[in-house]
């Protein structure tokens, strides 16, 4: 099932009496597969583990559990949650 983006005119949207920034947040952690401090692998080589650091521009900003200092930057396609 591929997934929908829906898009809005926020400048008159509000639901339960929130902000549109506060919409517009909502909206995007709804398409997050892997969150902040997740284990993640990558499909290439399944037994290097990584660390999801965050999550910006649809790309994942990961590091190795021995070293938080060298960031690697992924598309969700080419990151799995378990080997």
């Amino acid at each position: 099932m591929a997934s929908q983006v829906i898009q809005f005119n926020a400048d008159d949207l509000y639901i339960l009496g929130k902000p549109k920034a506060d919409v517009r947040l909502f909206a995007s952690t709804m398409e997050l597969k892997f969150r902040a401090n997740d284990v993640v692998y990558e499909r290439i080589n399944p037994f290097r583990k990584m660390i999801v650091k965050h999550f910006a521009n649809g790309l994942y900003y990961c590091h190795f559990p021995e070293s938080a200092k060298r960031l690697f930057v992924y598309p969700e396609r080419e990151l799995m949650s378990r080997p």
